[in-house]
């Protein structure tokens, strides 16, 4: 059976986004900076990193601007069909997106059910009231039909395998 590290999960996802941004910054529509966590180097071959650990916690994978709104958000793939763990989110990244839209910012996941070949953009008032649902004691996942209801379908567009931004519009 093949391994799967755990930190490459998400990767084809990512990869679609950041094909997406490109186009976007190419025609103006938006500036995306993918964010990379710091980490701190405990063995190194010269330049080279042998080993190390991620210092702090990270950011969301995405910040930028399409126009003057300020958006972040994080990527995330799940390969069960019925809903969204709500483990594969931390309480660290739930407080930068209630800090963000405190600020005028819009928050938002965008989750690809990659057995469904489905993608959506959840905005975070929806991930908010889920998550604050499972600190209470409810359900610890999300389940595809508020996916189906209360997000937005991302599909491709523009040439684009993931046309993230005319769902952002739709928010």
């Amino acid at each position: 059976m093949k391994s799967r590290s755990h930190s490459n999960r998400g990767m084809m996802l990512e990869a679609y986004i950041d094909m997406a941004n490109i186009k976007y910054r190419q025609s103006g529509r938006a500036e995306i900076i993918k964010q990379y966590p710091e980490v701190k180097a405990t063995m190194t071959d010269g330049a080279r990193i042998r080993s190390g650990f991620f210092k702090g916690k990270g950011a969301p994978d995405y910040i930028g601007l399409i126009g003057k709104l300020p958006v972040c958000f994080d990527a995330k793939q799940t390969s069960n069909k019925t809903s969204f763990e709500l483990k594969n989110i931390h309480d660290h990244q739930v407080k930068y997106f209630e800090r963000w839209t405190a600020q005028g910012g819009k928050a938002f996941l965008i989750v690809c059910f990659t057995k469904l070949n489905e993608t959506y953009l959840l905005p975070y008032e929806v991930l908010k009231e889920r998550w604050q649902d499972a600190v209470n004691g409810g359900a610890k996942s999300i389940p595809l039909m508020v996916f189906k209801e209360q997000a937005i379908e991302v599909k491709p567009g523009s040439g684009l395998t993931i046309d993230w931004l005319p769902a952002v519009v739709e928010v």
